[in-house]
């Protein structure tokens, strides 16, 4: 059957828009089944992490992180506020109320203020003969290297044992002192702690008036002076009793007879 020139047009037409729809329908359909295929290669790469459930952080750790983050931050000891900064301070009753100011504010003497890193933890000491170690107060000069520890293992099988520092609050080997009321011969402690006030360092000057610390490696260093360990470094400080003191009163008491 003979079709018209214009029925033989449109036919054609109606071919070609039908295979490009058709292709078309082919192009989204293998167009969705690679969408599919990628999503379940993540979701299989995600089931397969080589981190197990188990270590993966959980949300709250992080709270649990800042919280214990947040102890360790105290109040700065001896340093008061001026009379202006009292003035512009935000009054407190507890810690959460300085929260707006930031996460490093405390609430120090009903004002807030900016807490400073907490000293660590002085590690336990074994006794030795039955008698106690404890870290200086007044530390004496350390002849041996300066250390960093953990514990006491870690200053070897010598006197010093592993003492938090005030200076930059690291724990470094240091020489024990004794604890006096376990000691013998109680008479004998007075003078003896006399004599040790000789060779133990001062506390260092404030850091706006100690700006130029003579380092030293030892004593004879900085003698009448003494080498002191402060952090990681060694410095010369006076003792808490001068030594050219004791010299003038030996030698008043030579003259004397």
């Amino acid at each position: 059957m003979a079709y018209p020139p214009c029925v033989i047009t449109i036919r054609k037409f109606t071919d070609v828009s039908s295979s490009n729809s058709r292709r078309k329908s082919q192009e989204f359909l293998l167009l969705c089944i690679a969408i599919m295929a990628s999503t379940c290669s993540w979701a299989q790469d995600v089931n397969t992490n080589t981190v197990s459930p188990g270590n993966v952080s959980p949300a709250t750790s992080i709270k649990d992180s800042d919280s214990v983050r947040s102890r360790e931050l105290i109040c700065p000891v001896g340093q008061q506020l001026g009379r202006l900064a009292q003035l512009f301070a935000i009054p407190c009753n507890r810690h959460g109320d300085c929260a707006i100011l930031g996460p490093d504010e405390r609430c120090c003497g009903s004002l807030c203020r900016k807490g400073i890193p907490a000293p660590p933890k002085e590690p336990p000491h074994e006794a030795v003969l039955g008698i106690d170690r404890m870290c200086p107060k007044e530390p004496v000069p350390e002849t041996l290297p300066i250390q960093r520890c953990k514990t006491d293992r870690d200053c070897g099988n010598s006197r010093r044992i592993c003492c938090p520092d005030q200076k930059d609050l690291q724990l470094y080997c240091r020489t024990a002192a004794p604890v006096w009321a376990q000691l013998p011969f109680q008479q004998t402690h007075a003078t003896l702690m006399s004599l040790l006030a000789y060779m133990q360092c001062q506390a260092p000057p404030p850091a706006t008036l100690d700006l130029f610390p003579q380092a030293c490696n030892r004593t004879t260093d900085c003698f009448p002076n003494l080498c002191c360990q402060e952090g990681n470094g060694k410095y010369c400080r006076a003792p808490k009793k001068s030594l050219a003191a004791l010299v003038a009163q030996a030698t008043q008491r030579f003259a004397r007879g």
